[in-house]
C-alpha cells in the first residue's frame, strides 16, 4: 500500500510522477532564461581541441573494467558487470572504438542514457503512513554506460578541478574529512574558553533539482571540448 493504493500500476506511475517532479526545476522562467545563456554561448563556442592525449585506448577501457566494483544489478540491457569481465577480449577494444565515436561526434547513443529507477525506503522509521515521499530513487544506468564515464572522468579530469572547501563527492575525500575539520576548528576556540557558533543548511533535493545549465555553461568557461559538452547534455 503506497499513499492508500494496492494497485501495481497505479503505484508505478504515483513513483514516476513524484520522482519527476522531484527532478524538475522549481522556476521554470528562471530555467528557460539560463537556457537562452546557454544557447548564446553554445553558439560559437568550440573549446580546446580534442587532441591525442584525449584519445580513450584499450588500456584505459581494461583498467576501468578491472577495477570497478561487481555485485551490482542490471540495467535495462540485462547486463552486468561479470558480463564485461567474462566476454572476449576483444570486447575492450569494440568499447575504446565506440567510446571514441562518441567522443568524437559529441552523440551518445540512444540506449545509453537509459536507466532503471528503483524505489528505496529512507531510513527515517519515524513516518507511519506509507507514501511515496517515504521513497528515494536509485537510478541504475547501463554497464557499458558506467565504463564510459569512468574513462570520461580519466582523460578530462583536469577540467573537473573543484574548490577545496568541496569535501564530498570527490578522489580522497569525503564528508567524515569535513566533519574532522569541524571538529578540530570547534576543539579549538572551546579550548580556548571562546564560544562557537555552528550554521548547518540542508538543501533538500539539491542534487536533485540543480539546473543543468549553469554547469554546462561553466564546462565551457573552463574550455572542455564541445563534444564532451554535447554528450552531457544528451544525457542529462
Amino acid at each position: 500500500m503506497i499513499d492508500g493504493i494496492a494497485d501495481d500500476v497505479k503505484i508505478a506511475e504515483a513513483f514516476a510522477e513524484h520522482f519527476h517532479k522531484t527532478c524538475t526545476s522549481f522556476n521554470e522562467s528562471s530555467n528557460e532564461r539560463l537556457k537562452s545563456a546557454y544557447n548564446s554561448r553554445r553558439a560559437n563556442y568550440v573549446g580546446d581541441p580534442v587532441t591525442d592525449e584525449y584519445t580513450i585506448d584499450v588500456e584505459l577501457v581494461e583498467s576501468v573494467v578491472f577495477t570497478m566494483k561487481w555485485g551490482k544489478a542490471a540495467g535495462l540491457d540485462e547486463l552486468t558487470g561479470e558480463h564485461i569481465v567474462n566476454s572476449h577480449p576483444v570486447l575492450i577494444s569494440i568499447l575504446a572504438r565506440l567510446f571514441n565515436i562518441i567522443m568524437s561526434t559529441g552523440h551518445v547513443p540512444l540506449v545509453s542514457d537509459l536507466s532503471n529507477t528503483v524505489p528505496l525506503p529512507k531510513e527515517d522509521r519515524s513516518v507511519k503512513n506509507n507514501t511515496v515521499e517515504n521513497y528515494r530513487a536509485i537510478s541504475i544506468s547501463p554497464i557499458v554506460s558506467k565504463i564510459f564515464e569512468h574513462c570520461v572522468l580519466k582523460r578530462y579530469n583536469n577540467f573537473f578541478d573543484s574548490s577545496y572547501n568541496q569535501f564530498g563527492f570527490k578522489k580522497n575525500s569525503s564528508c567524515s574529512h569535513a566533519v574532522y575539520s569541524v571538529r578540530k576548528v570547534v576543539e579549538h576556540y572551546v579550548n580556548g574558553g571562546s564560544t562557537v557558533n555552528v550554521c548547518l543548511l540542508d538543501l533538500s533535493k539539491a542534487f536533485d533539482k540543480v539546473n543543468h545549465f549553469p554547469l554546462y555553461i561553466e564546462l565551457m568557461n573552463r574550455s572542455v571540448p564541445i563534444t564532451l559538452v554535447l554528450c552531457l547534455l544528451v544525457v542529462y
